[in-house]
C-alpha cells in the first residue's frame, strides 16, 4: 500500500476516533457533530460501528477488556476485528 494512502487512512481513522470519543464524553462541538453525522451517513458500516461503539453495554464490556489487553495492538488486529481490509474497506464475505 502506498505510504501516502496509509497516512491518509491513519489521519481519517484518528479524526473519526477523536469525534467518537468526543461524542461519548459529551464534549463534541456542533461543527464536530455535523462532521460525525456526515461520516455516519457516508456508509452503513460507519453507522453500524457508531451504534456499536455508543451502546453502553458494549462500551462497558470493551473498556473492561481493554484493561486486560497489552497496549500494542496492530492495525491488522484492529482491522480484522472490525472485519475491514487494511485500506478501510469492508471485507467480502
Amino acid at each position: 500500500m502506498d505510504a501516502n494512502l496509509k497516512d491518509e487512512l491513519a489521519r481519517k481513522a484518528f479524526r473519526t476516533a477523536y469525534l467518537l470519543a468526543g461524542f461519548i464524553k459529551g464534549t463534541i462541538t456542533d461543527i464536530e457533530r455535523k462532521e460525525l453525522d456526515t461520516w455516519m451517513l457516508a456508509d452503513k458500516c460507519n453507522m453500524d460501528l457508531f451504534l456499536k461503539l455508543t451502546n453502553e453495554k458494549h462500551l462497558a464490556k470493551t473498556l473492561a477488556e481493554a484493561k486486560t489487553r497489552k497496549p500494542t495492538v496492530t492495525l491488522e488486529e484492529i482491522s480484522q476485528k472490525l472485519n475491514l481490509k487494511i485500506d478501510g474497506t469492508p471485507k467480502s464475505d
